[in-house]
């Protein structure tokens, strides 16, 4: 049982209130509301977070807010991101992301086994390669049309190689597709 805050908004209501959350493995989860009686008309749902391992679990990053995110800054472009990653425990990931209403990203993950690259789209780990280094070289080139190919290096001087199947961007509900950096 703990507390969590949740904030809707729609584009005439606002609501603010706090719920309490009881997890009961053979009932599932309950919301009791805090201020019974407040509604909000909306069409979209509603996503909680409650741990550090949600996004792993649902294989979602849209619904973390652990997102650097900006629009995409020009018809075509390249991202080139160097990233030094240091997990403090199983489950972590780090890395570069696509997103709109579908996502798609390439990162580093510590599990049990020891690193690995992962490219994730749509919600799943499309590929999985088990790595030794912490240091990568991630990238993603951008086509016009929003055509996406990410790429990888260990070696800050070699030629990026391509990882997984192209990914087609596409707007998200109001603003177009974004390009960022992710951790979980």
């Amino acid at each position: 049982q703990g507390l969590a805050g949740i904030v809707a908004t729609s584009n005439s209501v606002s609501d603010t209130a706090s719920y309490t959350v009881t997890a009961n493995p053979s009932a599932g989860i309950t919301l009791d509301a805090a201020n019974a009686g407040a509604a909000i008309a909306r069409d979209q749902c509603v996503t909680i977070s409650l741990g550090s391992g949600a996004a792993s679990e649902c294989g979602d990053l849209r619904v973390v807010p652990n997102l650097l995110l900006q629009k995409f800054p020009a018809r075509s472009f390249a991202v080139d991101v160097p990233l030094e990653f240091a997990p403090k425990g199983d489950g972590e990931e780090a890395g570069l992301i696509v997103i709109g209403r579908r996502a798609a990203s390439l990162g580093l993950r510590q599990t049990a086994g020891g690193l690995c690259l992962v490219y994730r789209a749509d919600g799943r780990d499309a590929l999985t390669v088990p790595v030794s280094s912490p240091s990568v070289r991630l990238g993603v080139c951008v086509g016009d049309g929003g055509r996406c190919r990410f790429t990888y290096a260990f070696d800050a001087d070699a030629d990026p190689a391509p990882i997984g199947a192209a990914f087609q961007a596409g707007e998200c509900h109001w603003i177009g597709a974004r390009v960022g950096l992710y951790c979980i």
